[in-house]
């Protein structure tokens, strides 16, 4: 478990809290999956909860490793994304409306995205470095991702 503090773009100030879970050694080989569960917390409240690929995770042990360039990795996992940098992250929640349009003959579904934004306050803290540390030390578990603290608690995290 990760913690940080962080500023909303209202200004109010909250503990982020960021968790990690993958499958169990046997779960992972039997499913042939590898991926990660990546939860973000903001006041041990559930912001948001994303699969992570292991190509993801390649990609931002990359990212990490050029500290001068300025990268924001993305996690894109169906109707839930993340852009995070060293010193942001916004979480994008994508939903339909109910709706549709129709342009060039095509019925098309109107999409609203919800935007969760936090920015670190301490400026040692490095958001990449949180989430890799995270990833490279997470819980072994039957289930992903994590949609509660109790959940991480259960499979033997540390809050």
């Amino acid at each position: 478990m990760q913690k940080a503090l962080v500023q909303t773009r209202k200004g109010d100030r909250h503990e982020l809290i960021i968790v990690a879970q993958k499958y169990r050694p046997d779960l992972a080989e039997e499913m042939k999956e590898s991926n990660v569960g990546l939860s973000f917390f903001v006041d041990e409240k559930l912001v948001q909860s994303l699969i992570v690929s292991q190509s993801e995770i390649r990609l931002l042990r990359v990212i990490a490793d050029n500290p001068d360039a300025f990268y924001t990795w993305h996690i894109d996992d169906l109707s839930h994304q993340a852009f995070i940098s060293e010193s942001t992250i916004e979480c994008v929640d994508i939903s339909y409306i109910g709706k549709s349009l129709e342009k060039n003959g095509l019925q098309r579904k109107v999409l609203e995205g919800c935007v969760f934004r936090m920015d670190r306050i301490d400026s040692d803290a490095n958001f990449l470095d949180l989430i890799l540390e995270e990833l490279d030390n997470a819980v072994e578990s039957d289930s992903l991702p994590i949609y509660s603290l109790e959940n991480y608690k259960a499979a033997g995290g540390v809050v």
